[in-house]
């Protein structure tokens, strides 16, 4: 735009409802796009405390777009945006061309805008961890039990990860704060404490910092594997309710660089059931299992994932 433009005076204010850690990561990749393509646009992002953080860090060179914590909102703005899932539906849309929708009303154009925010968050301190000079991710953290890492598969997947001189790593975290008393609830399905190194109550740059030094990063769906998207490190990605191809990520402008699917046996007819129902309305059984025995978790088995990992020349 031109100079002396009104445009240039009428701020947005998105508020994002808390999501996942996925949800949000997308959501904020998008608005930094979409801040990169329409330079007039002057916005006040109001975020779950707990991605406040990590917002900051991922606008931080889009000047004319701000950050507020939900815990400094006494009441929603006159002028907002609510972003948060719906339409179109998430289960058959990828959570960037999401993001654009609900903020822009349009799609990415090119691979570009589709591309999660690049970076090393090399400028974030880990030292205090000790770290080893390999080591690889397993992220077990999961919010709905169709989507757990399970836990045979962790164990036996950690045990090949130490046979190829790779330390295996759990990372997690038990809570996200997301406003002044509300907490987003993740759970954790860890191996017993004491045979593996596990890192948890890192804040959200930290984590990121994490994921970015490892060789590579293993999960079942979850918000940390889209976190791991912004940075290099190569990616072993489960799915079980969610068709893969609607979870590909764009990375550095490249759809599916350095990174692998692990889906359930093709000859599960019902594996990838969200989306095949679409769950347009129905919610009785989001979070679990039609048919109440989650065969779609027993093929999610530690020799798919070793096999991601070779197929990436990990090991």
């Amino acid at each position: 735009m031109r100079e002396n433009t009104n445009f240039n005076q009428v701020r947005v204010n998105y508020i994002f409802n808390p999501g996942g850690l996925g949800d949000n990561v997308c959501r904020l990749s998008a608005l930094r796009h979409i801040a990169q393509r329409w330079e007039h646009l002057n916005a006040l992002v109001w975020i779950p405390d707990c991605y406040a953080m990590l917002a900051e860090y991922i606008l931080k060179d889009t000047p004319r777009i701000g950050v507020r914590p939900w815990s400094e909102m006494e009441s929603k703005p006159k002028d907002h945006v609510d972003v948060l899932p719906g339409t179109p539906n998430p289960i058959r849309t990828h959570l960037m061309d999401q993001s654009f929708m609900w903020m822009a009303d349009c799609l990415p154009t090119n691979s570009k805008e589709r591309s999660y925010f690049p970076t090393t968050f090399k400028d974030v301190k880990v030292d205090h961890l000790e770290l080893p000079s390999k080591y690889a991710i397993l992220a077990p953290l999961y919010v709905d039990k169709n989507r757990m890492f399970p836990a045979e598969a962790q164990y036996n997947l950690a045990l090949e990860l130490e046979s190829h001189n790779i330390t295996p790593i759990f990372l997690g975290a038990p809570t996200y704060k997301v406003g002044k008393d509300e907490y987003y609830k993740v759970n954790g399905l860890f191996p017993p404490p004491g045979r593996f190194k596990q890192l948890d109550d890192l804040n959200i740059l930290q984590a990121a910092r994490v994921l970015a030094g490892a060789t590579a990063v293993c999960g079942v769906d979850n918000g940390l594997l889209h976190l791991a998207a912004c940075t290099q490190t190569k990616i072993v990605a489960g799915y079980t309710v969610i068709d893969w191809k609607y979870r590909v990520p764009t990375r550095h402008a490249s759809w599916g660089w350095r990174w692998y699917a692990v889906t359930p046996d093709e000859d599960l007819p019902c594996r990838f059931c969200h989306t095949q129902m679409n769950f347009v309305t129905y919610k009785e059984k989001y979070a679990g299992c039609e048919y109440d025995d989650y065969k779609c978790l027993q093929s999610i088995t530690a020799d798919k994932f070793i096999t991601g990992l070779r197929a990436l020349e990990v090991m």
